[in-house]
């Protein structure tokens, strides 16, 4: 009787050891998975890349971090951190470039290997449009010595706009070869910050001077041109005297157009348009055009990719960035969209509305060098016939200079919610049996050996 009890013992025991060791074991293989959250914090420079790993066992030897660069080769990686368990994980990177699209994915190493999350992407560009909702992004435009920088409605500076080069100057905001004589001022923000509060002399000439008593730009510069005056400023008000017994010097010609010398003189008012020969455009490097897509209108997220069903909204966008030092002109942009996207709409072009038919193509003027267009849009899936993948392509065409980038877009055609909760309830079942399963078999074997004890201690009563 006593060696039955032990022997019961003993199995039981057993059958417990089995079954934790099989647990483990089975979690490690394809148990786990890592996920690539969106970046958050983003300003011009820096970002946190978001992760999160999802192990179904606890293991001190899992290590996560990121891959991160301009293209999906990456190029980077941050350090790598320890995670024994399940939960998120995040890394801050710096030293990014303004106005530029950044690619990442979170990658975990373990005893499972090696395994990747998605590639997502982010923008250097809009930490003031998503982090600063009281004032407005992109507001007006200020000199900064002979640089142009944007400026929000709170007066703070944001990135850079153009730099003036060619002989050119800055003044009010812009890049100019002539002093403005009646500037476009910016809006002035009551009890907040004005960037043209009052004008007073400095320098020999008037300048404007802001709220916060700083000088913001030249109001008007009391140089006459005039080699035979004394040029000064006083009490507001520029005063050109006389030089006794001075010859005036003959006027200087105004300098001529040199098209055709192999130097683009944008001074000179030379472009790809007004002068091709010494503008020239490479279709390669000039203009950057790349495409991207989401279907939830909330995200900041844009994707290479985008899964959608009928009766569902897509949104795209169009990210032009003229890389060369030139202004290019006359550039036109169209979409090949998919036939089971239909009503297109709510076109833009920098968050602004504009008339035109994306398909056929619009013409949306010129960029300056080293700055971004964008052209945003969206659409309403139809019925679809079956599920497939297909290709979207944007275009760019500039004097016949062709670029074009593609996103990929799966339609699916849905199912029905009973089919669904059928197959969530089908798989819950047999995840639940694949990892019980132990434990069901040592209670059964339990319950056998009760009852043969059970029945031998009555017997021998």
């Amino acid at each position: 009787m006593k060696n039955i009890y032990k022997l019961s013992f003993l199995l039981f025991f057993a059958l417990i050891l089995c079954a934790s060791f099989n647990t483990i074991a089975f979690a490690q293989v394809g148990g786990a998975s890592v996920q690539t959250n969106s970046a958050t914090n983003i300003s011009n420079y820096q970002a946190t890349l978001n992760g999160y790993l999802s192990i179904p066992y606890i293991n001190s030897y899992n290590y996560v971090y990121f891959q991160w660069g301009t293209t999906t080769s990456y190029g980077y990686q941050t350090q790598q951190l320890s995670l024994n368990n399940t939960g998120s994980f995040g890394h801050v990177i710096s030293g990014l470039s303004s106005n530029n699209i950044y690619h990442f994915r979170a990658v975990a190493q373990g005893s499972f290997g090696t395994i990747y999350g998605q590639d997502m992407v982010f923008y250097t560009n809009q930490y003031n449009y998503y982090n600063d909702y009281n004032c407005t992004y992109h507001a007006y435009k200020l000199c900064q010595g002979n640089n142009v920088y944007w400026y929000n409605s709170c007066g703070t500076q944001q990135e850079l706009f153009n730099s003036c080069v060619g002989g050119q100057f800055c003044q009010y905001g812009q890049c100019t070869s002539n002093y403005i004589i009646n500037p476009v001022l910016p809006p002035v923000i009551p009890n907040i910050y004005n960037p043209y509060y009052k004008t007073a002399c400095s320098s020999g000439s008037i300048y404007w001077y802001d709220s916060l008593g700083v000088v913001s730009g030249l109001y008007k510069s009391c140089n006459d041109n005039n080699s035979c005056t004394q040029d000064t400023c006083s009490a507001n008000v520029c005063v050109n005297t006389l030089i006794p017994n001075c010859q005036i010097n003959p006027p200087v010609n105004p300098p001529v157009n040199n098209c055709g010398n192999n130097l683009c003189e944008s001074t000179l008012g030379e472009t790809n348009t007004t002068c091709p020969i010494d503008c020239k455009i490479n279709p390669a490097t000039a203009l950057l055009i790349s495409f991207f897509s989401k279907t939830d209108s909330s995200s900041s997220q844009w994707q290479k990719t985008a899964q959608t069903m009928p009766n569902s909204n897509v949104y795209f966008m169009i990210s032009l960035v003229n890389n060369s030092t030139t202004q290019i002109d006359n550039v036109t942009v169209s979409a090949n969209i998919p036939n089971e996207i239909a009503s297109l709409g709510n076109l833009k072009l920098n968050e602004t509305a504009i008339s035109g038919d994306i398909v056929s193509g619009i013409n949306i003027g010129s960029i300056a060098p080293s700055t971004t267009k964008s052209i945003t849009f969206e659409g309403k899936t139809q019925a679809i016939s079956e599920a497939s993948t297909k290709q979207a392509t944007a275009t760019s065409n500039v004097l016949g200079l062709i670029n074009s980038d593609t996103i990929s877009i799966d339609f699916a055609q849905g199912q029905s919610t009973g089919a669904v909760s059928d197959a969530v309830a089908s798989s819950g079942f047999w995840e639940f049996l694949k990892q019980w399963y132990l434990w069901i078999l040592g209670i059964l074997v339990l319950v056998f050996l009760f009852i043969i004890v059970f029945k031998r201690f009555s017997s021998d009563s």
